[in-house]
């Protein structure tokens, strides 16, 4: 994720985040802090292949890239769990071309 977000940058894109989701329960809460908190600190990761993790204030949505392979393969989301499967569809695609 951009860390040279401000502190009441990192706030409204969580707020954002959180107008497009349904209820939760407190422990799915957790869970999805702490895949937030995972990935503020590594790249997303599968099959061997990373991706990163990058937000668009103006386009409120998520996006990456698969990294270290010659060809641009980019995907996004507009949650963490729609970035994570599109990354996930992203690899599994590129793996199979």
């Amino acid at each position: 994720m951009n860390t040279n977000l401000t502190f009441k940058e990192r706030a409204e894109i969580a707020m954002k985040m959180l107008e497009k989701q349904g209820p939760v329960t407190l422990e799915e809460a957790r869970a999805q802090a702490k895949w937030i908190k995972a990935q503020s600190m590594k790249d997303l990761e599968y099959k061997g292949y990373s991706g990163s993790v990058e937000y668009s204030k103006e386009d409120n949505v998520f996006f990456g890239k698969i990294l270290n392979i010659k060809d641009l393969v980019s995907f996004e989301g507009d949650t963490l769990d729609e970035l994570k499967n599109s990354f996930i569809e992203s690899v599994n695609d590129y793996v199979n071309e």
